[in-house]
């Protein structure tokens, strides 16, 4: 038995080129959203006793509003134990 939550993510095209400061920037909020999603998907696993869960995380950055917009997927596997319990 396997069942799967849809993956959510958010896109943001742009014509405009980044500088190379926009990149450093975008790299440094990059790792740490990560660094705070995995604090908040351990906590996830503990309370909810997931096995397993994929994170999926999108930093996307607008040059056009100044903002930087975060989009979260989490995707959740239930799999099966070998031993059959769900049989």
């Amino acid at each position: 038995m396997v069942i799967k939550a849809s993956k959510l993510k958010a896109f943001n095209y742009s014509n405009t080129r980044h500088s190379e400061d926009n990149m450093k920037s975008w790299t440094s909020l990059h790792k740490k959203s990560h660094s705070a999603l995995n604090i908040i998907t351990g906590c996830l696993k503990t309370l909810l006793g997931i096995h397993r869960t994929e994170l999926s995380v999108d930093v996307v950055v607008s040059n056009r509003l100044e903002s930087v917009k975060y989009a979260v997927g989490f995707v959740m596997v239930y799999k099966d134990n070998e031993k059959g319990l769900y049989d």
